[in-house]
C-alpha cells in the first residue's frame, strides 16, 4: 500500500524505506538531510521493488495498450483506493479532484432524479475508466453531471485530475485511451436511449438481464426487483410481473434476491 505524507515525526521513518521519485532511501536511522530534500515522498512499509513491479505488471495486463514511460508516471502519482459496495465514488455536482482506473470490482454510472428514480449509464469494470469522469476532468469545469457507486468491493487506482492535459499530451498512448473510451462509452450510452425510445419494457428487461450476465460472467444474478425497476426506470410491480412471465416461459428462475437466467 502507498502513502502520501508530509511533516511526520521522524522517528517514524526508522526500519522504512522511502522512494523520493529518483532513488529509494533506506532508514536505519532517521536521516533528516535526505528528508529534508523530498518535498512530497512515496512511504512503503514492508514493501519492496517487487512490489511496484507486480502492481506495474497488473496496470500493463488491465491497459495493454498504456506505455511504459505512462505506467512509471502512474506509478508516481498515483495511489491505490479501496471501496466498498454501495460507496459514492462521485455524485453530481461533486468536484472531481481524481481520475480513477478499476483494477477490482465493478462500479455503476447514472444519472439519479430528485424524485429517487436513476437513469442508468453503464457499467465499469475491471480494466476501465469513467469517460464522463475524463470528460469532466479536462479543461477548468470540473464538476461531475453523474454519480459512480460501488456495486461490490472495488480496488482502485487514482491519479490527481491534475495531470489529466498534461498526459494527453505527453502521452500518445493516454491521448489514444481516452478518445477510444469516450467512443465506446458513447455507443454504450447510444444503445441506452436506443432501448428507452424503441424497445417495450418487457424486451428492455431481457436485454438489462442478459448484460448482466455477460458482466458478471454468470447466469446466477444476485439482484432484487426493485434495483431493477431502479435501472430500468420503472416501478417494481411492472418488473416483477414480467419476471413472472419470463419465468413461466422458462427464461429464467426466480430465488430471493437472486435471479437465474436460463436463455
Amino acid at each position: 500500500m502507498k502513502f502520501y505524507l508530509q511533516n511526520i515525526d521522524l522517528q517514524f521513518l526508522i526500519g522504512c524505506s522511502i522512494f523520493n521519485g529518483d532513488n529509494w532511501l533506506h532508514f536505519g536511522k532517521p536521516n533528516y538531510c535526505n528528508f529534508a530534500c523530498c518535498n512530497k515522498i512515496s512511504l512503503h512499509l514492508n514493501m519492496s521493488h517487487q512490489t511496484s513491479t507486480e502492481l506495474s505488471a497488473q496496470i500493463k495486463k488491465l491497459y495493454p495498450e498504456f506505455s511504459l514511460e505512462l505506467i512509471e508516471d502512474l506509478l508516481l502519482q498515483g495511489k491505490l483506493k479501496n471501496i466498498q459496495a454501495g460507496d459514492i465514488l462521485m455524485d453530481v455536482g461533486s468536484h472531481i479532484n481524481e481520475v480513477p482506473l478499476i483494477l477490482e470490482g465493478k462500479l455503476k454510472v447514472f444519472r439519479p432524479h430528485e424524485d429517487g428514480h436513476e437513469l442508468f449509464l453503464y457499467y465499469l469494470g475491471q480494466g476501465d475508466a469513467c469517460a464522463i469522469s475524463l470528460a469532466c476532468s479536462s479543461g477548468h469545469q470540473r464538476i461531475s453531471r453523474i454519480r459512480a457507486e460501488a456495486v461490490e468491493s472495488c480496488l482502485l487506482f487514482a491519479f490527481p485530475v491534475r495531470f489529466m492535459d498534461e498526459w494527453m499530451l505527453k502521452h500518445r498512448t493516454w491521448y489514444y485511451y481516452v478518445l477510444n473510451t469516450y467512443r465506446f462509452r458513447f455507443e454504450e450510452i447510444l444503445k441506452s436511449l436506443d432501448s428507452v425510445a424503441f424497445y417495450k419494457l418487457d424486451e428492455r428487461v431481457e436485454q438489462y438481464l442478459e448484460l448482466q450476465k455477460i458482466q458478471s460472467k454468470s447466469n446466477l444474478l444476485e439482484i432484487t426487483h426493485q434495483e431493477i425497476a431502479m435501472e430500468l426506470n420503472s416501478s417494481r410491480e411492472v418488473i416483477s410481473r414480467i419476471l413472472k412471465k419470463m419465468e413461466n416461459n422458462g427464461k429464467i428462475e426466480m430465488g430471493r434476491n437472486h435471479i437465474e437466467i436460463l436463455f
